[in-house]
Formats: structure tokens, sequence, C-alpha cells
């Protein structure tokens, strides 16, 4: 589109040096992500990022887990949905911009690695590959309705993978 470019931002730096999910919340126009830190002192916490800052959230409650697992924005629902990761037990947590809330079930195989994405008008949000029991690696793809994890066994897939990221969507599909 005519008069889209690319512009730095130097924003305020989140209390982490490592790389965090951060998912779009689209109803609210805010960059949403949850950092954590396992080590000996902790850092869990909600940020926003608006007006080119971000910003700490107080009070919100948190998911548990030592790792971020990974975010997406629930298009149909307005929440961001936080699961997996090391340590997580594979409840799906949601955030609607006030506070973190347990969601539905409980993904049947936690996953470390993996990467999720809202699909507008279907209301589900896609979750593919994942790593486990060290290094071993799958191309599951699961859809989650804000309830239920529904497993897919497409007869074409990508080959297994993890730490990929799906970027956005084409009409109104996944790419």
């Amino acid at each position: 589109p005519v008069g889209l470019e690319w512009r730095r931002l130097l924003p305020s730096s989140l209390p982490t040096n490592s790389p965090i999910p951060v998912a779009w919340d689209s109803q609210r126009g805010v960059g949403v992500a949850w950092t954590t830190n396992c080590g000996p002192s902790p850092q869990k916490g909600t940020w926003e990022f608006r007006n080119n800052s971000w910003q700490s959230i107080a009070n919100v409650g948190q998911p548990l887990g030592c790792d971020p697992g990974y975010l997406a924005f629930d298009l149909d629902r307005n929440v961001v949905v936080q699961v997996g990761g090391a340590g997580s037990s594979g409840t799906p947590y949601e955030y609607n911009g006030t506070a973190w809330t347990p969601g539905g079930a409980i993904l049947p195989s936690n996953r470390d690695g993996h990467r999720m994405v809202g699909v507008p008008g279907h209301g589900v949000l896609l979750t593919f590959g994942r790593r486990f029991s060290g290094n071993a690696l799958t191309s599951d793809t699961y859809s989650y309705d804000g309830s239920n994890w529904t497993l897919h066994n497409p007869a074409i897939r990508p080959p297994s993978r993890r730490d990929r990221l799906h970027v956005g969507h084409r009409g109104r599909e996944p790419l």
C-alpha cells in the first residue's frame, strides 16, 4: 500500500534479555507481552506497548510456568491467549486487558517452541510444532476455540519444526 513504511522505534525496554513473544491486541491497540525468568530472581510480569513505550501492568495475575510459551490474539473473542512453555501445565491463560484467567481445556501435549496464530472468522487459534523430550520435534497442529483443543491431521503439512513464526493473514487465513 502507498504510504506503508517501516519506522524504527526506540521504546523503553522490557526487563529481560531473553526473546519473548508479543501479541498485538487489535481491539485495544496495544502490544501485550508476558515476561518470566526462572532464575534466582524471577521477573514475571505483564507489559503493554503503547505510545512508543512499554508499561508494566500491575495486579493482573499471571500465567504459571517458567517459560513464556507463546501468545496470540484471539480476534473473535478479543483476548490474548498464552499457552505452553517449559514448566507449564498446558493450561491456556487469557488476558482481556484487565486480568489473566485460566482458559478452557489443557492442551493435550504441552509444548515449547511452538507458535500460535488467530484465524479470524473461524473462532479459533492454531498452534503448530513443538519440542519435547530433549530436542525431538513434532509437526502436530491443534486448534483452540476458547474451550477445547482439537487435533488436526491434514494430509499435507509442513515438516516438524519449532520456533517458526506465523506471519499473519492473507484474506482470512493464516500464512
